[in-house]
């Protein structure tokens, strides 16, 4: 190294970005935000000017003005996670990191660091801590695929071997007390002055070995649920308190070298810490009044990070030069040794709301101390951490032992010390004060310059705004009509935005309407997705049915043809029917008119009968027995005349039998006689021997029995029909 090297140009410098949140919906609007220089300038404007000054120019590393996580990860979180851009190791090559979240209560601090909880579309995730913790477990998962393929981390069958161990730790300062988050009964912890480069150097502290990412987020998930949510008396506890999530990776590699039987191993220790600060506001009061009004330790964690702050960027050149630096003013800043111009690559993200210029202008000016600081990072092998660890031992020791012997014999050194200290601090006074003198005088001349160019600018500007005066005079009616417009544009803005919300709302409720429509339909369609089936299967029913069907139509048809042959035989049969029924019909007719006819006959006969019958009676003394039959169409006439003998009423009888049918009447008696049309009358007598003797009930005389047998046969005009023969015997 070459002599007056500056060391402490050394160090890199700590990274600085802001964050501007998006504005809130009941947010009012207290000034304006501008970024330029390719997103690295940013101007603040007062509530109704439209530009700043140059007291309100601020810079950063990088300012996020769209609140896209995803950009701040990449661009300024992964490159302390794994190698950066210019090859500059990260966390999981053994290089301390740590992330700080600085701002106002309410600009988005706790959001930047814990997120949302809630997964992006493609599993991102809008919070540092669960970002982080993602691309570890990715950086290592990357080291382990290295190892397997052969990289550089060792060939496939060598005897290069890593391995590594990773544990979590989450703690709360509040009120100057450590509450241990992953176990809430650990509380009011004390800080490890030995341990403090191991972990989070905080006593008795609960350590969560993880193995994967789920894990790991499970952990911070129950810490982040166990944070303070008290209100005290001058709001809630929560903007005083500060969250640190500590990520520790220990990783070993084994490597067996020639001539040695044992393998020889590497150590890499690491730290991530992730701080979510208290609200910056309070630093803009004085730390007297702010101890006096809240306590004295309440806001000394936030008053100890800003005087440290303060006393760092005060650092010139010259490491020697550098003055004492007290980390133990409170419970955080004992913490950060490493973070805050230590081994350590830290990234401060700056939060501050989208209008508030009051809030933002203290918060970034404040920041611009952030942009002079530095740090010494190094890669953390085993040796170099078993010195650290040695030397401050040896400190802590030494320190014990000034204390144990109450400082004497020292007193002469150190008033040596201080004199000595006090006459470099004079020399270093003279030499600013000096050059405080030639910069002065060096300024002096520019400003006489400046003044010579200044009044002639005057002059111009006088004869300028002579002629702007004129040009005012005629734009002020112009500047009145715009103002008008402007005013009418106003107000249709205010209406527009009152029919967007109504619209917004309105949209809503259709889309309410549309998901439950839809709801709606998938039930519908399973519902008819069911039916379908069940019609399907009765329509293979169905089409079964037609099979069977269309066998039974082939028979019906071959039997409907053969019915169709019968039934023209039938049609033939029943027209001769017709016509043999017709020829009945008119037989029919005439039979009626024949019946009429011999109606008239039968009344004639009868008359005749009876006059024959008083005529025998008068004439022959007969006993007269008229019988007449009426049958069909037919008439059957019986005459009987009888003969008493010797004063007897009964003797041999004569019989006489008529017999008419259709049309014709015939007749087989031995003597015939026409009575008329189609009508004649036969009597037979047949005088037979007595057959044999019956008394009489009347008389004791034997009588002779005649049988007398009469037959009368009848036939029509229109052909004869058989003849019927009637017997009858009679006895007296």
């Amino acid at each position: 190294m070459e002599a007056g090297t500056n060391l402490a140009k050394l160090g890199l410098p700590v990274a600085n970005v802001v964050r501007i949140r998006p504005l809130l919906p009941d947010e009012p609007r207290a000034g304006e935000i501008r970024v330029t220089d390719n997103q690295r300038k940013i101007v603040l404007a007062e509530p109704g000017k439209l530009q700043g000054t140059a007291d309100d120019e601020y810079y950063a590393d990088y300012c996020y003005a769209e609140g896209n996580f995803a950009d701040l990860y990449e661009r300024s979180v992964v490159p302390l996670v794994v190698r950066d851009a210019n090859g500059f190791p990260g966390f999981v090559d053994g290089v301390n990191c740590a992330v700080l979240a600085f701002g106002n209560s309410g600009s988005g601090k706790t959001y930047t660091t814990e997120g949302s909880g809630k997964a992006g579309a493609e599993g991102e995730v809008d919070g540092i801590i669960p970002a982080v913790v993602h691309g570890i477990f990715e950086g290592l998962q990357a080291k382990l695929n290295d190892q397997a393929q052969g990289g550089r981390f060792g060939a496939r069958g060598s005897s290069r071997r890593w391995r590594h161990k990773l544990s979590i730790q989450y703690i709360e300062v509040v009120n100057e007390q450590i509450n241990d988050l992953l176990n809430p009964q650990k509380m009011a912890l004390e800080v490890d002055e030995q341990g403090i480069s191991e972990g989070l150097g905080v006593r008795n502290l609960t350590r969560k070995w993880v193995d994967s990412e789920a894990e790991a987020l499970h952990h911070f998930k129950v810490g982040q649920s166990g944070r303070t949510s008290l209100r005290g008396e001058f709001g809630p506890m929560s903007e005083r308190a500060t969250a640190i999530f500590c990520i520790e990776l220990h990783q070993v590699t084994s490597m067996v070298y020639p001539g040695q039987d044992k393998p020889s191993e590497e150590h890499l220790f690491s730290r991530f810490l992730i701080f979510d600060l208290p609200g910056a506001e309070v630093l803009a009061d004085d730390p007297t009044t702010v101890r006096i009004r809240e306590g004295t330790t309440l806001n000394n964690s936030i008053l100890g990070f800003g005087q440290v702050i303060k006393s760092l960027a005060m650092a010139r050149d010259n490491l020697h030069d550098t003055e004492f630096v007290d980390f133990k003013q409170s419970v955080l800043t004992s913490l950060m040794p490493d973070v805050l111009g230590g081994s350590c690559r830290t990234l401060i993200v700056t939060t501050i709301p989208p209008a508030d210029y009051k809030a933002n202008s203290f918060t970034l000016q404040f920041a611009q101390l952030f942009r002079q600081l530095r740090n010494y990072p190094v890669v953390n092998d085993g040796r170099q951490v078993v010195l650290t660890r040695k030397v401050s031992h040896q400190m802590h020791l030494m320190k014990q032992q000034i204390a144990a012997s109450g400082g004497a014999g020292l007193d002469t050194d150190d008033r040596v010390t201080d004199h000595l200290m006090t006459i470099h601090k004079l020399e270093k006074k003279i030499i600013e004060d000096e050059s405080v003198r030639v910069a002065l005088l060096e300024e002096r001349e520019q400003l006489r310059e400046r003044i010579a160019q200044i009044n002639a600018r005057v002059n111009s500007l006088l004869v300028e705004k002579g002629q702007l005066q004129q040009e005012r005079i005629a734009s002020e009616e112009e500047k009145l009509k715009v103002s008008k417009v402007l005013v009418d544009l106003q107000i249709e803005n205010a209406s527009l935005l009152e029919q967007a919300v109504d619209k917004e709302f309105q949209l809503e409720n259709k889309l309410l309407q549309q998901e439950n429509d839809i709801m709606e339909l998938e039930m519908a369609g399973q519902a008819k997705q069911k039916k379908i089936e069940t019609l399907e299967r009765q329509h293979i029913a169905d089409l079964e049915l037609i099979d069977d069907m269309k066998g039974e139509l082939a028979a019906v048809r071959s039997n409907y043809t053969s019915v169709l042959t019968d039934l023209d035989a039938e049609k033939a049969r029943c027209e001769e029917l017709s016509i043999e029924l017709l020829n009945l019909v008119n037989a029919k007719n005439a039979l009626m008119r024949e019946r009429d006819q011999v109606r008239t006959q039968r009344d004639s006969l009868l008359n005749m009968s009876g006059e024959l019958e008083s005529g025998l009676a008068q004439v022959c003394g007969f006993v007269c027995v008229i019988g007449v039959c009426a049958q069909g169409s037919g008439l059957r006439l019986g005459l009987g005349l009888g003969l008493g003998a010797q004063g007897c009423p009964y003797g041999s009888g004569l019989r006489g039998g008529l017999r008419a049918q259709g049309l014709g009447l015939g007749s087989t008696l031995s003597s015939t006689e026409d009575l008329g049309p189609g009508l004649r009358l036969g009597l037979r007598l047949v005088v037979a021997p007595p057959l044999h003797t019956r008394w009489c009930c009347m008389c004791t005389h034997t009588h002779t029995h005649t049988h007398t047998h009469t037959h009368t046969h009848t036939s029509g005009a229109t052909g004869s029909q058989g003849g019927r023969s009637s017997h009858h015997a009679d006895a007296a």
